[in-house]
């Protein structure tokens, strides 16, 4: 039988407790540009005012390779599974026994 090509590993992972941090409330929409993704999150800002007026601001742009995209894709989606597991085991009937 014919062995499968091994998958390439990643390089080492080196953290850097110097990079800053970005928050978004909201995801406001994405680009594919030269093979590139461009993700654009976005804050809530609330001006003074009466009423007061919401706004969203560009908070963060994440530029990632399409091979990156992907691998994103399946992590979330095995998140996403896991969630909905959690949350229909949170849903279920709890179960009682009766020993007699």
């Amino acid at each position: 039988m014919a062995k499968k090509p091994s998958k390439p590993q990643k390089p080492k992972l080196i953290d850097n407790p110097n990079i800053t941090e970005q928050y978004g409330d909201d995801f406001a929409g994405f680009l594919l540009k030269n093979n590139d993704f461009r993700f654009t999150f976005a804050v809530h800002r609330t001006s003074e005012g009466d009423p007061p007026k919401m706004t969203r601001i560009v908070s963060a742009r994440l530029v990632i390779s399409a091979q990156a995209t992907l691998d994103m894709y399946n992590a979330l989606s095995q998140l996403k599974a896991y969630m909905e597991a959690e949350a229909a085991a949170a849903k279920a009937p709890v179960r009682t026994h009766t020993v007699q």
